[in-house]
């Protein structure tokens, strides 16, 4: 089996406090598998990270 796989992601990380955050993230997947069906999948992510 052979294909082609792109992933790609980008956050952007954003302070509440001194001690949490709310970090935003958005990934990519592009695959192409060796018979030229492409599956395209997109995910947003938002998170609360705290630190005691």
């Amino acid at each position: 089996m052979d294909g082609d796989v792109n992933l790609w992601w980008t956050g952007i990380p954003s302070s509440l406090s001194e001690h949490t955050r709310i970090p935003l993230r958005h990934e990519s997947a592009k695959v192409i598998h060796f018979v030229g069906v492409r599956y395209d999948s997109t995910f947003w992510s938002l998170g609360l990270v705290h630190q005691f």
